[in-house]
């Protein structure tokens, strides 16, 4: 099961790859600014 969703997930990747990397470099960017506020947060 697992597997037939990454082969999915990997089809259309390659399908709509410029959609696909701009949700990628999205998520990366949130995922970079909440560590960020979180660590931010800590210090103070």
């Amino acid at each position: 099961m697992l597997h037939n969703f990454f082969i999915v997930a990997w089809r259309s990747f390659k399908k709509n790859a410029l959609y696909s990397a701009i949700n990628v470099m999205g998520l990366s960017v949130r995922l970079a600014s909440a560590i960020l506020i979180m660590l931010s947060a800590q210090i103070r």
